[in-house]
Parts: structure tokens; C-alpha cells; sequence
């Protein structure tokens, strides 16, 4: 089992990235919140991964802590909810949001998610109660819906734009967090690129 890699960050995707190491690249699917947490291109990195074999597939899901590995996990216990929504949740609700949303049987919060309505919500809430506590201590939880990086100024000029949330998030994880340092044009130039590859 493939439980960490180790390497240099050689291209960043809306919800994947490219990791070589030991002369081979990997490609691994991460949240938007594990993409904003690296540093940019180039640089050397660790990430926790968790390896899915399905039939002659090999998948490999990265995450910048073991919070939000095991928030995956668990989201895999639950019928219906396959890896690839399980990091569309992940990239959403932070996993405080998401324990605090089950222990609150917050089914808005859950259903804000794309590909899970109001059945597949009631049914991660009955599923997960009582399971996700430990996510909520220290809790670094911001509301759901909530951008993942401080920069107001490119959040409203997208919100202006008729961005959603979700796109919103996916532009943020794709600029990463050296972008702050460009200008708002540039900034949101960039957020239009990386909503309109999705």
C-alpha cells in the first residue's frame, strides 16, 4: 500500500497533480483544499495517499493532512459515494464543516455538494452520526460555502462574474497561495483559465 509520496510537485491540475519521484512521475486526483495547501511548481512535497485498485485500474488520492485522508475514508463507508465525490465533498466542506454538518443532520450544507441531493444526504447523515467527532476538536471549521483562501477582492470580482461556490473553490485551488502577490487582473485572468478547464 502506497501511503505517502514524497517529491517534487511537477504540475498542478483543477483536481489532480503530477508528483515525481525517484525519475517517475505520478499522477494523484487531490480536494481543492489539498491543492491550495502546496507550494507551487517545482517545489518538493509530501502527501498522504490512499491507493484504489479496481479491476485493471490503479488510482491514487492525495491529501495535505491525515484529517481529511480519514474524512475520506469514512466517506467511503457511506453507500452511493464513490472517491471522485468524496473529494468533490472534501473540496467543499473542510472536515469539521462536514462532521458539524452530520452531527447538525445539516442536509443544506450536504446537498450544496454537486451529485449529492437530499436522499444521498439524509443518507450520510445517517451513516456517519457519531462517527466524525474527532474532526471536530480543534476545530478549524468555517462556514460551509466559505471561500479557502483570505482574498476578498478576487472572491467578490468572481461572485460579479456569476461564479458558483464550487468554481469559486476550484479557481482558489488552482492559483494556489503565491498568488496573492499578483495583481487582481492577473488574479482573476487565472481564476477564469481555471474554472473554464474544468
Amino acid at each position: 500500500m502506497i501511503v505517502n509520496l514524497h517529491g517534487m510537485l511537477e504540475s498542478r491540475g483543477v483536481n489532480d497533480i503530477e508528483i515525481t519521484l525517484g525519475g517517475v512521475t505520478v499522477r494523484v486526483a487531490v480536494s481543492t483544499a489539498t491543492l491550495g495547501a502546496l507550494g507551487p511548481t517545482g517545489s518538493t512535497v509530501r502527501i498522504l495517499t490512499h491507493l484504489i485498485v479496481r479491476e485493471e485500474e490503479l488510482s491514487l488520492y492525495g491529501f495535505a493532512t491525515s484529517t481529511e485522508r480519514a474524512a475520506f475514508l469514512a466517506l467511503q463507508g457511506v453507500s452511493g459515494i464513490g472517491p471522485k465525490l468524496a473529494l468533490v465533498v472534501l473540496s467543499l466542506l473542510s472536515p469539521a464543516n462536514l462532521a458539524h454538518a452530520v452531527e447538525a443532520e445539516d442536509t443544506d450544507a450536504l446537498s450544496q455538494v454537486p451529485g449529492i441531493g437530499k436522499r444521498t444526504a439524509a443518507r450520510l447523515i445517517v451513516e456517519l452520526k457519531g462517527k466524525l467527532e474527532e474532526f471536530m476538536l480543534g476545530d478549524g471549521a468555517s462556514p460551509p460555502g466559505a471561500a479557502p483562501m483570505d482574498d476578498p477582492e478576487l472572491t467578490t470580482a468572481l461572485q460579479a462574474l456569476g461564479f458558483s461556490q464550487i468554481e469559486i473553490r476550484r479557481a482558489f485551488g488552482a492559483l494556489g497561495e503565491d498568488s496573492h502577490s499578483l495583481p487582481i487582473e492577473e488574479r482573476i485572468r487565472q481564476a477564469l483559465q481555471a474554472v473554464s478547464a474544468t
